[in-house]
Parts: C-alpha cells; sequence; structure tokens
C-alpha cells in the first residue's frame, strides 16, 4: 500500500538549470486543480499514508495557491516535506510554513546569479520558524567543481541551512557525475523497491511510480476519476509491479533503461 506519496503542485519551473531533466519533458505544463488537490490529501490520510512531498516535476511555490495547498495537508498526520530552488517564495509562503506543520524543506541550489535571493529567502524562514522546524537543507548538483569549490559552497550555505548535501548528477536514468567523496554500492535487492509503496500523483489526474518519470512514460490511471486505492490496485499498475518484480520490463522502457535501482550514490 502506498506510504509515501508525492503530489505535483505544478510542472512548470522559473528557471532553466541546464543539469535538471525535469526541463526536456515533452509533457504538458499545468497547475494542479484545487479540488483534485483536496480529493488526493483526504484519500491519503483516509488509507494511512505517512510521507507527503508537495513537488514532483516542477517549482511548487509557482502554483498561486501554494500556501492554501500547505495550510490544507497541516494537521493530517503527515510528514510533510517539499524542495525547491526558493526564488519565489513569498511572505504568504514562509508564514504558511512555519505557521503549518511542514517537517522539511530541501532548497536546491544551481544558480548563482540568484545565491542572494536564496540566501535571503532561506534567512526569512530560518528567522520565523519555531523550535527548528521545518529542517532546512541545501543541495547542490556535482558536475565536477574543484574541493576548493564544493568546500566554498558548504561554508556559504550551512550559514543559514541545517544542513548541506552533494547530488550525483543523473543523465538518461544513470549517474553522470558522482562527487569525488562518493561511491556507487550495490543495493542488494533484485528490484527495485521504491514503486512498492511509492507512488506520485501529477498535476493532470495522472500517476506514476517512479520519482524519475519526468516524461510520463509509466503514467497511469485518473485520479479526477478515480480513488488512491482504486488507482494502485488497477490492472495497468499491478501489471507494472510485476515487471519490476521480475525485472522483465518492455524493451526501451523507462523501467529497462534505468540505472539507478541497483546502485546508489552515497558518500564514501
Amino acid at each position: 500500500m502506498i506510504r509515501s506519496l508525492a503530489i505535483e503542485p505544478t510542472n512548470k519551473c522559473s528557471l532553466h538549470c541546464p543539469e535538471c531533466y525535469a526541463r526536456t519533458s515533452p509533457r504538458p505544463q499545468g497547475f494542479m486543480d484545487w479540488n483534485l488537490f483536496t480529493k488526493i490529501v483526504d484519500e491519503a490520510q483516509k488509507i494511512g499514508v505517512t510521507r507527503l512531498g508537495l513537488n514532483y516535476a516542477g517549482e511548487p511555490t509557482l502554483h498561486p495557491q501554494f500556501s492554501k495547498m500547505v495550510d490544507y495537508v497541516s494537521g493530517k498526520g503527515f510528514r510533510v516535506g517539499f524542495a525547491t530552488n526558493g526564488t519565489v517564495i513569498t511572505k504568504e509562503i514562509i508564514k504558511s510554513i512555519v505557521e503549518g506543520d511542514v517537517y522539511s524543506i530541501n532548497f536546491s541550489v544551481h544558480s548563482k546569479p540568484l545565491y542572494e535571493t536564496i540566501y535571503n529567502n532561506i534567512q526569512s524562514l530560518k528567522t520565523k520558524r519555531k523550535l527548528k522546524k521545518p529542517l532546512i537543507g541545501v543541495s547542490l548538483n556535482y558536475h565536477g567543481q574543484s574541493v576548493e569549490e564544493l568546500n566554498a559552497e558548504r561554508k556559504y550555505w550551512l550559514n543559514v541551512a541545517d544542513g548541506f548535501r552533494l547530488i550525483p548528477t543523473i543523465v538518461n536514468m544513470n549517474w553522470k557525475h558522482t562527487p569525488p567523496n562518493y561511491r556507487l554500492v550495490n543495493n542488494g535487492p533484485k528490484y527495485c523497491l521504491q514503486p512498492m509503496t511509492y507512488l506520485a500523483a501529477l498535476w493532470d489526474g495522472k500517476a506514476t511510480i517512479c520519482c524519475r518519470d519526468i516524461g510520463q512514460e509509466n503514467a497511469f490511471g485518473d485520479l479526477t476519476k478515480y480513488t488512491l486505492t482504486e488507482t494502485w490496485n488497477s490492472n495497468s499498475h499491478l501489471t507494472m509491479l510485476k515487471h519490476i518484480t521480475s525485472n522483465t520490463f518492455p524493451k526501451g522502457s523507462l523501467c529497462s533503461r534505468c540505472k539507478l535501482w541497483n546502485h546508489f550514490a552515497t558518500p564514501a
């Protein structure tokens, strides 16, 4: 059953980072309808979802009702988090975050010309939060920077954030760049475990069980018509799970091309 649910407020973004795989997605862009959002959240609470992410592809804070979304999911028993590029966070959004029930926020910082804006937004959030909640993390894609550059980045961001981490760059469902202090380790299991308990609800009501399905290749169902449980138990989903557990994927499919599930990049 679903334990971790990602809801995509929008797949639009305010930036065009060259290392972001979402920017080349062929999917139509749009914003999740408010009624669809509340339907999914209510169903998630009913079936016992524990982790709720308010992002998938795109910049979630672009949604005109994002602060209202934060208010709505608060107090429902979820461990709420989301990732953002930190460039368009408003005072209204910060107010909803600190008064709501957000456990963690990850700021993906990949545009140096906007560092000051992002830094100031994090600082504003940090000064207003209560009891160090939400946790504030900063992540940076590694693409060959020197050790000196990385140390300077870490020092800069840890002035305002609770944590800093490097993210290996991923291209075409494979690891392209891993930081010098990282290594690839075998995951152990014989198949990808994430889809066993994970679902992403896309802005238009489609669903996917892959956190990297930015092109909607594995999308199935229609959450505007069916419940989370009906979607999870659908023939389309059960067939995909059978392919995953047996490693018998259709030729050329997203899962057949993936080199991420059985090797993780982890600090050495």
